[in-house]
Parts: structure tokens; sequence; C-alpha cells
């Protein structure tokens, strides 16, 4: 699982996770929540990668069932 920073504005930082097999997703983190303390940069990248494994089980768990 992969996740990256792949786009910065004035006003948010864009998140896309990726993983093979698995349609890229990208999330965007408004810049004041991360300057007022609500959430840390790292702390929205492992909610991204959390969220990404979570898609990666269903998408694997569906493509068990229709390939069995």
């Amino acid at each position: 699982m992969k996740v990256e920073v792949i786009e910065r504005t004035d006003e948010f930082i864009v998140l896309e996770v990726s993983s093979p097999g698995l349609p890229a997703k990208r999330t965007s983190v408004h810049i004041d929540a991360i300057i007022d303390g609500r959430t840390t940069l790292e702390e929205q990248m492992e909610i991204a990668r959390a969220d990404g494994e979570k898609r990666l089980v269903r998408l694997n768990a569906m493509n068990a069932l229709l390939d069995g």
C-alpha cells in the first residue's frame, strides 16, 4: 500500500493511495486542520492507508466470490 502527497495548494494537501489491483483513490486534507492542531499529515496518511487496506480486503473478497 502506497500513500503519497501528489499535490499541494494554498488550502489543501492531496494524498493518493495506491496498491496493485486497486484503483487509486485521492483524498485531501485542509491545511487549516493541520495548522489548528486538529490533525497531522501523518495521521491523515495513516487513515488513508487503513482505508486503502479495507478497500483491498473488500476487492479480494469480491474477486474470490466471483472466481469461486
